[in-house]
């Protein structure tokens, strides 16, 4: 909520610049607030840390799901148990997408719906062993933070982003090689990398191919 003004001010802005009024909408959120996007999908807000006011968000698809206990039940069964007013469902929430902007380590790396997102996007501002301090004096992440994560994530892709731009894609992933293990490297993804991620994307596909073929 902090930012909706200023957004406003810049969008104005451009509005005055360019003459033509520009269609956009605002919705400020405070942390752990949600925002339904379409049917049971919800964008969920959680507070980072940073040098100014920031959030995270995790795109949530709420499920509804047979109770566990009532599962292998026959069919009629369940639709007895329904019209006598008994709860056969539960709900559950799906992190699917995680994206948490800029910010440093924090208690939020905690959170289940975090780590348990299949995708997460994250910042990695410095990869060199040299900039550690520079990342905790901008309140940025560093390489070795991402270290810290992928042993504890169960996303299936970890994708970084606002690296430096005193690092070129070759030194950070010579960085990347030298620091995280063959089997976590593979999950991990550079955003602005199109070149490694389509040559990885290709492999994939051929690989998948010959497993079909066998």
């Amino acid at each position: 909520p902090a930012l909706a003004d200023p957004i406003h001010n810049v969008m104005k802005a451009w509005i005055d610049l360019e003459r033509q009024r520009i269609p956009y909408q605002v919705i400020a959120v405070k942390a752990d607030e949600e925002v339904e996007v379409k049917n049971n999908h919800f964008l969920r807000a959680f507070e980072t840390a940073h040098t100014a006011p920031s959030l995270g968000f995790v795109m949530i698809e709420r499920r509804s799901k047979l109770r566990p206990e009532l599962t292998g039940l026959p069919q009629e069964h369940l639709v007895e148990l329904k019209q006598k007013g008994q709860q056969i469902t539960q709900t559950i929430d799906v992190p699917r997408v995680c994206y948490l902007g800029d910010t440093m380590w924090g208690p939020h790396f905690d959170r289940p719906d975090v780590l348990e997102s299949e995708i997460l996007i994250t910042e990695c501002t410095f990869t060199s062993p040299a900039d550690r301090d520079r990342a905790s004096v901008g309140k940025h992440l560093h390489l070795s933070d991402i270290i810290k994560l992928l042993k504890q994530t169960k996303a299936k892709a970890v994708v970084l982003t606002h690296l430096s731009r005193r690092s070129t894609l070759t030194s950070a992933w010579k960085q990347i090689e030298l620091s995280i293990p063959e089997e976590d490297r593979q999950r991990l993804y550079i955003l602005m990398d199109h070149r490694t991620n389509r040559n990885r994307y290709e492999q994939q596909q051929q690989k998948a191919e010959e497993l079909t073929v066998e």
